[in-house]
């Protein structure tokens, strides 16, 4: 007898009690697709131009053990 003046007083809340199972089954069988998102400072690093860095002369160790 105490469900009983819930459904007569809030019937929009009994019906989303009922389909709430439903509304579970349905994200469990269709999840909503994933969204994506850039990454900003990927951007950044991509445009950063590698400097060529070149010895003038070969360190002296590396001359020896050759």
């Amino acid at each position: 007898m105490n469900g009983l003046p819930l459904s007569f007083t809030e019937p929009w809340l009994l019906a989303g009690l009922i389909a709430l199972p439903a509304l579970w089954w349905l994200l469990r069988v269709i999840p909503p697709r994933p969204v994506k998102v850039d990454f900003p400072p990927t951007r950044l690093l991509l445009d950063i131009k590698p400097r060529e860095e070149t010895p003038s002369r070969t360190p002296w160790w590396l001359t020896a053990l050759r």
